[in-house]
């Protein structure tokens, strides 16, 4: 049964594996707050360390009972959870599929140096204290995911202007990486990795209509 849209409470996406010995290593947990319109409903996910400290005991607990049922090793998973009412995170998926999937991994690898295919394949757990140094522990680090568009017609469209938009709009200073796509055979045009310094200069985002960038 397909039970998300009735979960309510903030959404948070984890990318997890369990290790040779079944333990779970956790390379990867955002938060993914809904934007205005649900057509660009995978627009941000983005951490900071208040959230990770908040969460991350809880998630880690939840995959351990998990394998307590399972026994699986050498195992990834792509798991997205409800907070519901603020206090029991709540799954409402499991996708192994999705492990990394759609340049979620390089998040990790551009913001923490870490490469979850790299640790999954290598067995390499996170040194989390270590990776929230006193350098990052101020930030927010995010996926920004750019779409082409609800009534945008591809065939017509300079992607070269729509891509300078968009990056006057990022700005240099919190651009981490920006990874162009493939905008014809897909709903997006573009891949940005953020670190953000105000939470709000991300939040925006849920606001944005990418409309805009191709006038």
């Amino acid at each position: 049964m397909v039970i998300e849209q009735f979960v309510e409470g903030n959404e948070y996406v984890v990318d997890m594996f369990y290790s040779k010995t079944g333990d779970p290593v956790i390379v990867s947990l955002t938060y993914h707050p809904m934007p205005t319109k649900e057509q660009y409903r995978n627009v941000l996910c983005y951490i900071d360390h208040c959230i990770f400290e908040q969460l991350y005991p809880q998630i880690e607990s939840f995959f351990i009972r998990l394998n307590s049922i399972l026994n699986i090793q050498a195992f990834p998973i792509h798991a997205e959870f409800r907070l519901a009412g603020g206090k029991e995170l709540l799954p409402i998926e499991l996708n192994p599929l999705r492990y990394g999937g759609y340049g979620f991994a390089d998040l990790s690898y551009y913001a923490y140096d870490q490469c979850p295919y790299f640790s999954f394949f290598q067995d390499h757990k996170y040194d989390w204290k270590k990776i929230w140094n006193e350098r990052r522990r101020n930030k927010y680090y995010a996926w920004v995911l750019a779409y082409n568009g609800i009534r945008v017609d591809t065939s017509k469209i300079d992607i070269n202007n729509a891509h300078v938009k968009l990056r006057t709009f990022i700005g240099d200073k919190p651009l981490l990486h920006y990874q162009e796509l493939d905008y014809r055979n897909n709903p997006v045009f573009a891949i940005a990795y953020l670190a953000e310094e105000e939470e709000h200069r991300l939040t925006r985002w849920l606001d944005v209509e990418f409309q805009d960038f191709f006038l």
